[in-house]
């Protein structure tokens, strides 16, 4: 593996810890008080009583269908992601570097009507996280030079799992609209610049 450069570390500290820190403060805070379960050796957190169960159970429902149906991304899971908190989050959910933790707005992933969709997407949004854990890993920082690349990947890896999964149309699809506008639109519109019209 290549050896990182000066250039990696410095903006490494600048965007992930010093832009960060009062999130991150925040972020330890909530995480040292709430209340967890663990999958596979991965800290499940919601500080919310009544959508913990739920949560839970989606998460590891999601991280038990990557284990099983794809060993490999679920390794780089289990070295990207230590743990996956309910945040209400801007894009639905965010990586926090300093941590190796994520957080997932569940309202946005959840379907009441297509349970087993909920599960699979949340599934393909962890493989998303650990591929953005992944590219951190090898030394790619996501800049504003980056960013479109760097989310290419991630949404690639992510629709390549549930691609494998034996979905002909996922909600990672460019254009998608098939999906409960719930779990994909806002999302993908977001991480793929697509306009409502």
């Amino acid at each position: 593996m290549q050896r990182k450069r000066l250039s990696y570390f410095g903006g490494l500290v600048f965007r992930d810890y010093l832009l960060r820190s009062p999130g991150i403060i925040l972020e330890s805070v909530v995480r040292a008080n709430s209340p967890h379960s663990l999958v596979e050796g991965i800290r499940i957190v919601d500080h919310n009583p009544e959508t913990f169960k739920r949560f839970t159970n989606m998460t590891g429902e999601a991280l038990m269908l990557v284990c099983e149906s794809d060993p490999a991304r679920f390794r780089r899971i289990q070295r990207e992601i230590r743990s996956v908190m309910n945040a209400p989050s801007i894009g639905c959910f965010d990586y926090c570097r300093p941590f190796r933790a994520c957080s997932i707005d569940s309202n946005s992933f959840y379907d009441s009507d297509d349970w087993l969709m909920t599960v699979k997407f949340t599934a393909s949004a962890l493989v998303y996280l650990a591929t953005f854990g992944r590219l951190y890993t090898l030394g790619i920082l996501r800049t504003p030079q980056t960013k479109k690349r760097f989310d290419s990947m991630c949404v690639h890896e992510a629709l390549r799992f549930m691609k494998r999964l034996g979905m002909e149309s996922t909600p990672w699809d460019p254009g998608c609209r098939t999906a409960p506008p719930t779990i994909s639109q806002f999302i993908i519109e977001r991480l793929l610049g697509f306009q409502n019209k």
